[in-house]
């Protein structure tokens, strides 16, 4: 044969798709944008834009709910964040990423309430990185702002809040906080009367950092 198949599967005797280039050339690309940017580092959510520069996924259900998160710092390579048991997927089979594959989620489209944290461990996460390295000063580039502000047409400036969707904010939080107070009752309700069921529901409920200290306990490492 004169010209490869570039078949649907690797073989040993043909070179076929070089995934190792594609994964090189595509952070590549990133990198040389960024360098030629004001930025000091990229912080992305979106799933395209994190399986471009980390070539990781995770199944489809996750692909509107920003729940992971990946930073690339001028200079340095990506830093991916998961939920932990993907974490310890990637730093099992995907060598690339070295030790750079860490537990952690967002705020899933705002499903954690302010009282959870979350939004103040993802900031002190990356802080500590661009820290570091330095860059804790320099301007940081988050992707899915700018592609909102144009479709809803706001102004391209910081911490834009428009007066409708704050009103509507602070009128959901009360009622939410309500709705949380009416199922903590009937979930303790509901774990009086079924204790065995109630703990191992607690069990699967541990924090994505705890979750992935279990996993690395448990497969020696």
């Amino acid at each position: 044969m004169t010209l490869p198949t570039y078949g649907t599967m690797s073989v040993d005797w043909e070179e076929r798709v070089n995934f190792d280039r594609l994964r090189r050339e595509r952070l590549a690309r990133v990198r040389g944008a960024l360098d030629r940017s004001e930025l000091g580092a990229l912080l992305c959510f979106d799933m395209y834009n994190i399986r471009y520069i980390t070539s990781t996924t995770i199944g489809e259900w996750a692909r509107d709910k920003l729940s992971r998160f990946t930073l690339l710092p001028r200079g340095d390579e990506p830093i991916m964040w998961d939920f932990g048991s993907a974490a310890r997927h990637h730093q099992l089979h995907c060598p690339w990423l070295g030790d750079r594959s860490r537990a952690g989620i967002s705020l899933l489209r705002g499903a954690m309430t302010p009282e959870m944290g979350r939004a103040e461990d993802l900031a002190r996460k990356i802080k500590r990185e661009l820290e570091a390295r330095g860059l804790h000063r320099e301007p940081l580039g988050v992707d899915e702002i700018r592609k909102w502000k144009e479709l809803f047409d706001w102004p391209e400036e910081n911490f834009y809040v428009p007066d409708e969707a704050l009103e509507s904010m602070r009128t959901t939080i009360p009622r939410g906080r309500e709705m949380e107070r009416e199922w903590s009752k009937r979930y303790e309700a509901w774990a009086a009367a079924e204790p065995e069921l109630a703990a191992e529901w607690e069990r699967r409920l541990v924090q994505p950092e705890d979750e992935l200290e279990i996993v690395q306990a448990t497969q020696g490492g």
